[in-house]
């Protein structure tokens, strides 16, 4: 019987099993948890009864799944913990991107142009979008902290800044189908040498 078990000290026999998982050990009902079974004369008999009984099955199922009940709660934990850090990287890189956008938007106030002729880090100057994102991260921690650990995404290549760009616009031609009378933001592109040039423009529509 893997269950049985015994004290040296007391010599008497336990069940490890019902030691473990037994709510009602203080049961004095129950010699297997309490003061340990002396009987010997009647041991195959006892063995076989409490191997039967209802409280003993609970007992050893629970003493089975344990461990197994252990793992499912550190995987149940360990993709909390997952969940939270990609939660976590989401909102960051939302903040990262919003940022983007106020700075996209302020140039397309100004009627500036985004791109330089030379964008690399070595540049005098990158561009009015990259030094303009550049002077925020000056004062702002989270944007500081981007540009010095982002590896793979800075936000600042020609891909993402036409990206928001043309979503902004996209966005601002969704609210002039809905309203009367708004602003629309253009993003007009002539070709310059090896990229894009970007001129953003306003312009109304009023319907009449």
């Amino acid at each position: 019987m893997e269950w049985l078990a015994g004290s040296t000290k007391l010599q008497h026999l336990f069940c490890w099993s019902c030691l473990l998982f037994d709510k009602y050990s203080c049961s004095l009902h129950n010699p297997w948890v309490t003061t340990g079974f002396t009987d010997r004369a009647n041991l195959s008999w006892a063995i076989e009864r409490h191997g039967k009984s209802k409280n003993h099955i609970d007992c050893a199922v629970k003493l089975k799944l344990f461990g197994l009940v252990w793992v499912d709660e550190a995987l149940d934990l360990a993709r909390s913990i997952s969940t939270k850090k990609h939660n976590e990287k989401i909102k960051k890189n939302r903040g990262i991107l919003m940022r983007l956008i106020v700075a996209a938007l302020y140039l397309a106030r100004k009627e500036q142009a985004f791109r330089g002729h030379n964008e690399t880090a070595g540049s005098a100057n990158r561009g009015t979008f990259v030094e303009l994102v550049h002077a925020f991260a000056e004062f702002d921690s989270t944007l500081a902290e981007h540009f010095g650990s982002s590896a793979v995404f800075s936000g600042m290549s020609n891909t993402i800044q036409n990206d928001v760009t043309e979503s902004i616009a996209r966005m601002i031609q969704d609210e002039t189908d809905r309203e009367t009378s708004v602003s629309c933001l253009c993003c007009s592109r002539g070709r310059h040498v090896r990229h894009f040039q970007q001129v953003p423009t306003y312009c109304h529509n009023q319907k009449c």
